[in-house]
């Protein structure tokens, strides 16, 4: 037993040694207080979890054995659950710890197994092994976040398992002052289930810390492999594509290989023109209208003009990885922001046009492939003559456009990923790039994007173009006509109001006939000085006479109020608001009206000056924590402490009731037949969340501990109490016999 304690407790110092991989494990063993500590190899330690998993109990053998023991205590069956699924952690614990120890024993991910990267010799070489690369770098960056996520892990279930121990310690105490035979077999069933609740916790954290040393060896292997793969494309020129030499390499091959497409193309034109010719000639004839030949003629006509549409496509390819690398040349010559930004924005072009095309080439690989299958059976199925000959041509020609469309999918994934690259490297560099630099280029993407949403084209009358930049101007424009003519309409009424002594209404009235005209003519040179014409307005001008006819009114007051609605945030998305006498979360703030869906799945359709008008009350406005409560009696005579604890338990076993503010049970009253006791506990509304049903399942809980421990629910009981003025007569007959 002594030494079982010991593993548990030379496991502690795992966490902190996850990073230098399994050496560190066992180097970490002489730190314990432990004297045999130390002794303990990875292999002691599988031989030990192997013999704990041998002899955690099976569940239906736990079941059989729990079963009578629950019911004879009167516990409910939900406490055999708990048992099974106890004794389930602990053994999926074990065996993920088994599987993590045989695999670091196995040496699976010990780098130094791992040889050396070889250095690529080409283009192709390079792209497979940064496809390598980027498999291994999310290898690590994956074994790296499970580490973490483990390292979360220990903490939490460490924080249970004393808690654990806290109430095991409780259990005993109650076991020994236990008042009767029936109370000691139920605090003792529960400390045999918090013993197994605990071992499942120290297994489950034995468990993590190993798959945290095994997480680290990953870690440690994929980081040696990608810093392999590093040096070898840094050895051959293939790490970077902004370095001269590559860029000149690869802008000679592609130069090399497109003039070898292009005259693959030329020829395969002229097998078009011929098969094109060939069919032609057939047609003509009426001898050969219905022969096999003019089939097998078409057929090569069709692969013929196929094989043409692909080698175009692998030029048009060709075409474009040229290009980007010449982008590149200029980028190592010149990288300035503007560069840089156009760079890339062609690059993600391409890369959205490559998305485009990629149905479109598989598509007709697939065909490409069932035409060569077709061509292939009809050519043996054919007897040896001219029709055989025909289809020979056919089956050839088949055969050069499944290989063309092969090599024009290879080329364009190829492009793909070296422009992806590309935009990996631009990224790697902009952010090492100093604090002057980076802003620099923010500030120059900033003033670009700026300019192009300014010159943004929203539509067009008159045959003049209106834009962002024009209507902000108009918008500014207004606002300073409005200014200025109320400055100059005041200044007259002044100058007015002191050479001709006008009264307060006359004053008030010459500023308002002065500021009218002046605000028109401000606003009217605006739009000639933008050149919008007036015709914008016609239609807005009329569209709202018409509407106001037909009482539109009612549809502007539902819009302002929608927009008010939007710019107090009073009521957000999400809110539960009652309103009209319906309560609901709000789904959606439209222009016109706004949707409540009720708890009962009906959707509400609310008019926006419905919020403004009536009272509404938002449930979730500041705060979405919102308290319930309810009473509950027991009957006179049962223990109050007791039954504070069950309930407070009951409601603290609810994983949807929050633990800040905490819930309360409080004695309440001493009820007619009754002791009145109230429960209060906080929820956060939002989502799916149901009070309803929460409050159910807390008083199912309630009622079942209830029964467990034998505390009555009282219903109301009154005794009846006869009156008479006088003695009441009581005479008993005996019935007679027929």
């Amino acid at each position: 037993m002594r030494r079982l304690l010991s593993v548990f407790l030379f496991t502690l110092l795992l966490p902190s040694a996850h990073a230098q991989g399994i050496k560190a494990v066992i180097q970490s063993l002489s730190a314990t207080e432990e004297p045999r500590a130390s002794e303990l190899s990875p292999a002691e330690q599988l031989d030990w979890v192997r013999q704990q998993l041998k002899e955690s109990p099976e569940e239906e053998a736990l079941a059989k054995v729990m079963r009578p023991r629950l019911e004879n205590a009167g516990l409910p069956p939900s406490t055999l659950e708990d048992f099974l699924a106890a004794a389930r952690e602990a053994r999926m614990s074990y065996q993920m710890a088994i599987d993590a120890l045989s695999g670091i024993l196995a040496g699976e991910s010990d780098p130094a197994a791992l040889e050396p990267a070889e250095v690529p010799a080409n283009e192709r070489e390079a792209s497979e092994m940064r496809d390598t690369l980027r498999r291994e770098d999310l290898t690590a960056r994956a074994s790296e976040s499970e580490v973490h996520i483990l390292q979360r892990q220990i903490v939490q279930q460490q924080a249970l398992s004393d808690r654990s121990s806290a109430e095991l310690r409780q259990l005993n105490e109650e076991i020994a002052s236990a008042k009767s035979p029936e109370a000691a077999a139920r605090a003792q069933i529960e400390s045999e289930l918090a013993t197994l609740e605990k071992r499942a916790l120290d297994a489950a954290i034995f468990s993590a810390k190993w798959k945290i040393a095994e997480q680290s060896a990953t870690l440690k292997l994929a980081r040696s492999s990608a810093d392999s793969i590093r040096a070898a494309l840094h050895e051959a020129g293939f790490d970077r594509q902004l370095d001269p030499r590559r860029v000149k390499k690869q802008i000679s091959d592609i130069a090399r290989e497109t003039a070898d497409a292009e005259k693959a193309l030329a020829d395969a034109v002229k097998e078009q023109d011929q098969a094109q010719a060939a069919l032609a000639k057939l047609k003509a004839d009426p001898v050969a209208a219905d022969s096999p030949q003019l089939g097998a003629a078409q057929d090569l006509a069709s692969a013929a003009q196929g094989l043409v549409v692909a080698l175009r496509g692998s030029v048009r390819v060709l075409d474009i990885e040229r290009a980007h690398w010449l982008s590149v040349k200029d980028l190592t010559e010149n990288a300035s922001p503007a560069e840089v930004r156009d760079a890339v924005n062609d690059t993600r072009d391409n890369l959205r046009l490559w998305e485009e095309w990629q149905p479109t080439i598989d598509k007709k690989l697939i065909e490409a492939k069932e035409a060569l299958a077709a061509a292939q059976k009809e050519m043996k199925e054919a007897p040896p003559g001219e029709t055989r000959k025909a289809l020979e041509k056919v089956f050839g020609m088949a055969q050069k456009r499944d290989a063309a469309l092969g090599a024009l999918v290879t080329r364009a994934k190829s492009m793909a990923a070296t422009q992806e690259e590309f935009l990996r490297e631009v990224e790697t560099m902009l952010s090492r790039e100093g604090v002057a630099r980076r802003f620099a280029r923010a500030w120059d993407g900033f003033q670009a994007t700026v300019a192009l949403i300014w010159k943004h084209e929203l539509f067009s009358a008159g045959g003049n173009s209106i834009t962002v930049g024009k209507v902000a101007m108009s918008v500014l424009g207004f606002i300073l006509s409005l200014v200025l003519a109320g400055m100059i309409s005041r200044l007259a009424s002044r100058a007015a109001s002191k050479n001709f002594r006008l009264a307060e209404t006359q004053r008030t009235l010459f500023e308002k006939s002065v500021f009218v005209p002046v605000a028109a003519l401000f606003v009217l040179t605006v739009l000639y000085w933008l050149n919008i014409p007036l015709t914008v307005f016609a239609f807005f001008g009329g569209a709202l006479a018409i509407g106001v006819g037909f009482g539109v009114q009612n549809l502007l007051n539902n819009c302002i109020s929608g927009i008010i609605l939007l710019l107090e945030h009073q009521i957000k998305v999400g809110d539960i608001i009652e309103v009209a006498g319906s309560t609901g979360k709000v789904t959606h703030l439209g222009s016109r009206c706004s949707r409540i869906r009720q708890f009962d799945g009906v959707e509400l359709l609310v008019p926006n000056s419905a919020f403004l008008e009536k009272e509404v009350t938002n449930w979730t406005m500041a705060d979405p924590h919102h308290r319930y409560d309810f009473v509950i009696g027991v009957a006179y005579g049962s223990p109050v402490e007791k039954v504070m604890d069950l309930l407070l338990s009951a409601v603290e076993r609810q994983p949807e009731i929050l633990r800040e503010p905490p819930p309360g049970v409080f004695f309440e009253e001493f009820g007619d037949s009754s002791l009145n006791f109230r429960i209060l506990y906080w929820l956060e509304l939002g989502g799916t969340l149901d009070p309803r049903l929460v409050g159910s399942q807390v008083r199912v809980r309630i009622d079942r501990d209830f029964r467990a421990a034998g505390i009555e629910i009282p219903f109301p009981q009154r005794d009846l109490n006869l009156r008479s003025a006088g003695t009441v007569s009581v005479r008993l007959e005996r019935p007679q016999a027929d």
